[in-house]
């Protein structure tokens, strides 16, 4: 009985180290994308570049944390 309890609880504790790491890592890559759009910004000369640039990452917009 016991055993069965340990079993679930080993086994919650591990989807929830996964569920974090994975959290992180999706944390990481918003980060990049956010240095990624700035950086790519930073190059920007003309309006057109501008443009361009503004339509390569529209779909991101819904991110909140790229909105920030």
């Amino acid at each position: 009985m016991w055993s069965s309890y340990t079993h679930h609880i080993v086994h919650m504790y591990a989807m929830i180290h996964s569920f974090s790491r994975f959290r992180n890592g999706i944390k990481d890559l918003e980060v990049m994308m956010q240095n990624l759009i700035v950086t790519a910004f930073e190059t920007v000369t003309t309006v057109e570049q501008g443009i361009e640039v503004l339509d390569v990452f529209m779909h991101l917009s819904s991110r909140e944390v790229i909105l920030v």
